[in-house]
Parts: C-alpha cells; sequence; structure tokens
C-alpha cells in the first residue's frame, strides 16, 4: 500500500512539474510588451523578429502594442500574423516629405490587423501621416488619437474596417482624418467623429448597419458612405457634414441636425455638392446638375442647409420633421428645392433663396471681405 501511494505521489508531482513548464511561457507573457519597429528585417514582415526591437528578442505576441517611430525614410510594414494587439502608435519627428510619395508609413498586410486597443499618430514633420491600408477588425471600442493625420485604406484597395457587435469606431484625432476603407458592422456598431479639424469618409459602406454620430468638425462623405439606410446620421452642435452626389441620383439616409455648424459664418450644417461626367463640365455647358435627398431629416434647431456650385441642384422630398427654420448661406448659388412630404418645419416648399452676399473692399484696396 505504502509503495502505490509512494508512485501516486511522484506521478502527480511529475504532471505539477510537465503543466508548470507547459504554462510557463503564457505566464511570463501576461505582461504586455511594447514593439518598437526597427525595419531592419531583410523583409518588411511583422513576424520577422529583426524589424523590432524592446519585444523580447522576438516578434509582437498576441496582445503586445506596436510602435512605429519615425525612422528618416518611408516605411512599409506587412502584417503577415493572425494575433491581435493591444494598440497601434506612430510617433517621432517625420521631416520633409521629399523621401517620400505619400505617408512616412503605410502598412499593408496578407491578413486582418486585429485590434483591442487604440491607434494613435503623434509624428510631427510635415511628413507626419500615417496610412493603413489593410483590412482591420476591431474586437472592442477603437478610439484614433493624436495630432497627425491618419487615413485608412484608399480609393481603390477595398480594404474593410469591421466593427464586432456593440462596438465603436471614435475618431478624435486633432490631424486630418480620412476612411476610405469599408466600414462593416452590425446595428449596434457606431462610428463617433470628434475631430475638430475634419474628416473624410469615402468607402462603400453598405455593409455597416449602425449609426454615424458628428460631435465636431467638416466631414466630407460620398453617397454610399453614411451606411446602409436603416440606421441614420445625426449631426450635433460643433460639427457639419457635405455630402456628394452624382447627378439624377438620390439619397436615402436619415440625418439628424441639431446646433450649429462648425463654423455657422462660413460653413452649412448640411451642404450637398451634385458631380456630373465629363460632357458636364465641357466648355459651354449649362445644364444643370441635379439630384435628390429622399430621406428622413430631422430638425433639432433650426439649420443652414446649402448647395454649393451654380449649377447644382438639390430637391429634398422626404418626410421633415421638427419645427424649426431652414436657411442658406448668403452668396450661394446653387439650387435648393423643399419638396418635403410631409413638412413639419417653419421652412414652406419651394426653392429656398440665397441672400445676396455684401463684398467690402479694404481701403487699400488689398482685401475683400
Amino acid at each position: 500500500m505504502l509503495i502505490k501511494r509512494v508512485t501516486s505521489f511522484v506521478a502527480a508531482l511529475t504532471l505539477s512539474v510537465s503543466s508548470l513548464f507547459v504554462f510557463a511561457p503564457m505566464l511570463a507573457h501576461a505582461v504586455v510588451q511594447t514593439c518598437v519597429w526597427t525595419g531592419a528585417g531583410s523583409d518588411a514582415k511583422f513576424s520577422t523578429t529583426a524589424n523590432w526591437s524592446s519585444c523580447g528578442s522576438g516578434a509582437p505576441l498576441a496582445g503586445d502594442a506596436l510602435s512605429f517611430p519615425a525612422l528618416g525614410t518611408k516605411q512599409a510594414p506587412l502584417n503577415d500574423t493572425v494575433l491581435t494587439y493591444s494598440g497601434v502608435a506612430f510617433s517621432g519627428a517625420s521631416g520633409s516629405c521629399s523621401a517620400s510619395p505619400y505617408a512616412w508609413y503605410v502598412i499593408t498586410g496578407t491578413q486582418p490587423l486585429s485590434l483591442s486597443g487604440n491607434i494613435s499618430n503623434s509624428m510631427t514633420g510635415s511628413c507626419a501621416s500615417a496610412d493603413l491600408d489593410l483590412d482591420i477588425n476591431v474586437t472592442q471600442n477603437l478610439s484614433v488619437t493624436g495630432t497627425a493625420s491618419i487615413c485608412f485604406g484608399n480609393t481603390v484597395s477595398g480594404k474593410t474596417i469591421t466593427l464586432s457587435a456593440a462596438k465603436t469606431l471614435t475618431i478624435t484625432s486633432t490631424g486630418y482624418s480620412s476612411i476610405f476603407s469599408n466600414i462593416a458592422g452590425p446595428a449596434d456598431s457606431s462610428v463617433i467623429v470628434n475631430t475638430v479639424n475634419g474628416a473624410s469618409i469615402g468607402g462603400t459602406n453598405t455593409s455597416f448597419l449602425g449609426t454615424f454620430v458628428l460631435n465636431a468638425g467638416s466631414v466630407y462623405a460620398g453617397v454610399g458612405s453614411l451606411g446602409a439606410s436603416s440606421a441614420g446620421t445625426t449631426v450635433n452642435a460643433g460639427a457639419d457634414l457635405s455630402i456628394n452626389i452624382l447627378k439624377n441620383t438620390s439619397l436615402s439616409e436619415p440625418i439628424t441636425l441639431t446646433g450649429a455648424s462648425s463654423n455657422a459664418t462660413y460653413a452649412s450644417k448640411l451642404n450637398f455638392s451634385v458631380s456630373g461626367d465629363s460632357a458636364d463640365y465641357a466648355e459651354g455647358a449649362t445644364t444643370l446638375l441635379s439630384a435628390t435627398y429622399n430621406g428622413a431629416l430631422t430638425l433639432g434647431s433650426d439649420a443652414i442647409i446649402g448647395v454649393s456650385g451654380s449649377r447644382n441642384k438639390m430637391t429634398v422630398s422626404g418626410a421633415l420633421a421638427g419645427s424649426f427654420k431652414i436657411t442658406r448661406i448668403n452668396g450661394e448659388n446653387g439650387v435648393l428645392t423643399l419638396a418635403a412630404s410631409p413638412n413639419g418645419s417653419q421652412t414652406a416648399n419651394g426653392d429656398i433663396a440665397s441672400a445676396r452676399k455684401d463684398t467690402a473692399i479694404s481701403a487699400d484696396q488689398r482685401y475683400v471681405t
């Protein structure tokens, strides 16, 4: 009996020691590392150890944070991993753009970049932009912060930012932000723009079922960039929205307007422009470029709605709610026609004229206001 007990104890001890060796690497990496890009490897892959420092003598592991300092030349890291990282940060003095045709950092990938943390760009200099031209999976709320410009994708690469259920992408960077990647996400996901220096949203976002909330700055969007019309876009005080629409097409996105624009003197709360084809811009062409907004428009306060371009005509024909007035910026010469059904505003259907803009020339004739 004693021999059996000793044998059982030895077997249990051996199993415990074996388990310790199995789990030791996992326990050792419980502390998140900040892996710093050096680009010193023979290729530009994330998985190449020589491309990183401060990373435990290896390549980044799941949960690590990725740091990309300005290195004096254009960098083009390639994500070839399936790991989830805790954040991405760009920093340092970028210097001049003379050595870079577009961005100091352009990150691409053969695999999506999965993030459980935030993205920040605090680089300085004339070439401080960072471009993430790859698919991105957002498994936790993601904030884009920093002081320099950041760009997601481009108009031809077709990359996608995918938001998990109930997750939010928040743009708070004080640099200009461009989202040309497509955005996808369920109805309880959202995109929030808080950047005072503006943002562009240019992807084809028909797979985004969530909401856009604009809280600050001027935001420019294409007609298919605001997601499925089942949700909607809210433009709060301190923000304004400009939408470009192709001629002879319509926009059905529900839009709510509340408060003044980012610049109540020069910016409309909601501004439409209409694009044509090459023949429309030939010398001598005079035909109006017309489009229709037939979505539900809700006014939470008096609102300035603009139509830029003397040959642009926009007809607002959807349901109009909110007992407030619609006006124009002085001097605009595009045509804005209100044909709302029903119309619950204080502005009657019909063409909304823009008042004449008075021009003043300084005494020395150097300034025009």
